[in-house]
């Protein structure tokens, strides 16, 4: 048994792309440090080496949407992050908590210079899904992050198609197995 924590992270390095895959070395979150699990880290890293934008780092976590590109920055200083997602330190946490072996694979939605308007976060449900009327509220308060809106929109289908790629090389185990 083992767990991974695999989806989309928001950039913090300016290098990258949407669409490229980070493959965490370590997670930081607010109290503590995770460190991959080496030999599954590895496999993984070997499946995917051939993957176009493939990127090994340390990926922040985030209790709330960092979503402007300056708070993007500072938490690339103050963490040396190359990428932040809002899951991984809790599923890294847990492995730990359970001594279970643990990865991270993300994929960057979001670009570091890329503005997430805050009002978004409030328009996913748990399953993923868009609330369509909290997004009718939220633009219709905000028309004017409809432009990033659409710019997301593009990076986010970039985001999803490699993350599906990256799924296919990995298999069913993550490179697990």
């Amino acid at each position: 048994m083992a767990l991974a924590s695999f989806g989309l992270a928001g950039g913090l390095d300016s290098a990258l792309h949407s669409g490229d895959v980070i493959l965490a070395d370590r997670v930081v979150g607010d109290d503590a440090i995770f460190q991959a699990e080496g030999a599954w880290h590895a496999r993984a890293h070997a499946l995917l080496r051939g993957e176009a934008g493939l990127t090994v780092g340390l990926l922040a976590g985030a209790d709330v949407t960092v979503g402007t590109p300056e708070e993007k920055q500072r938490l690339h200083e103050k963490t040396g992050a190359i990428a932040v997602d809002m899951e991984s330190p809790a599923v890294a946490s847990t492995a730990r908590q359970f001594n279970l072996p643990f990865l991270a694979v993300r994929v960057i939605a979001d670009t570091a210079d890329r503005r997430v308007p805050a009002w978004l976060s409030g328009v996913i449900d748990e399953a993923g899904a868009v609330k369509p009327g909290a997004f009718c509220a939220g633009l219709l308060k905000r028309p004017g992050d409809l432009a990033d809106i659409a710019r997301l929109a593009g990076a986010n289908r970039r985001a999803l198609t490699s993350l599906r790629s990256v799924a296919a090389l990995l298999g069913p185990g993550l490179g697990f197995l």
